[in-house]
């Protein structure tokens, strides 16, 4: 569900500029079901939507899909990192910017980034020191990540090294300090998300104010 929606509304929102999306998984079944249900809902004649699976065909391996993304999406309840750091750290690939939303993880105990990369991140003389705005990684909640995600944790990454989005939305309003609006374009952008209840009140909230103003769905005043 978490790889459906997040496919979604990237298609929804930059679908012009999307051309091929790889869907990795370790049941092909239902990755070849998830694919089925996107092209049911609707993906654009050109964009190219794969199955990928290790050791099949040509045209690379995992290895080289990790490197090429521009944007990797990771919703895997993972206790070990979904690939290794050395992969993102390497001459070849560490000089792109890129986006990573973790979204799988929410113990302590789980990781799907490699902590290895993440430290790498947060130096600030670093590899990636060019690419990550003040060495920060993007957060939903960082009272919330200091005490569920675990690649965070294991990184070392305390509260400072962490910009939760509504400061981050705040900043840009105020004027973006030096180096941010390119951050966010060109640079290496981690975004850890470990779900937060608040969010989802917002959110249901707004959805029933926009299916009040389009007039669809049924209301039960009393339920």
């Amino acid at each position: 569900a978490q790889a459906r929606w997040h496919i979604r509304l990237a298609l929804l929102l930059r679908g012009e500029e999307i051309r091929h999306i790889a869907v990795v998984n370790r049941s092909r079944v239902r990755a070849e079901e998830l694919v089925a249900e996107l092209r049911e809902t609707g993906v654009p004649s050109h964009v190219d939507l794969e199955v990928f699976e290790e050791g099949e065909g040509g045209g690379g391996g995992l290895r080289e899909r990790v490197e090429e993304a521009d944007v990797i999406f990771t919703g895997v309840p993972s206790t070990s990192p979904l690939f290794p750091a050395e992969w993102l750290m390497s001459e070849r690939a560490r000089g792109r910017g890129r986006y990573i939303a973790a979204i799988g993880s929410y113990r302590l105990d789980m990781q799907e980034l490699d902590p290895v990369l993440l430290s790498e991140m947060a130096k600030p003389s670093g590899l990636f020191h060019e690419l990550v705005w003040n060495g920060k990684v993007a957060v939903d909640s960082a009272e919330a990540c200091l005490i569920e995600a675990g690649e965070l944790v294991k990184a070392g990454i305390g509260r400072e090294g962490m910009l939760e989005v509504g400061q981050l939305a705040e900043m840009r309003e105020g004027g973006s300090p030096r180096g941010m609006e390119d951050w966010l374009a060109e640079g290496f952008v981690v975004y850890k998300s470990v779900g937060v209840g608040v969010m989802d009140i917002a959110i249901g909230s707004k959805l029933l104010e926009l299916a009040g103003e389009k007039g669809v769905g049924v209301r039960l005043e009393d339920f």
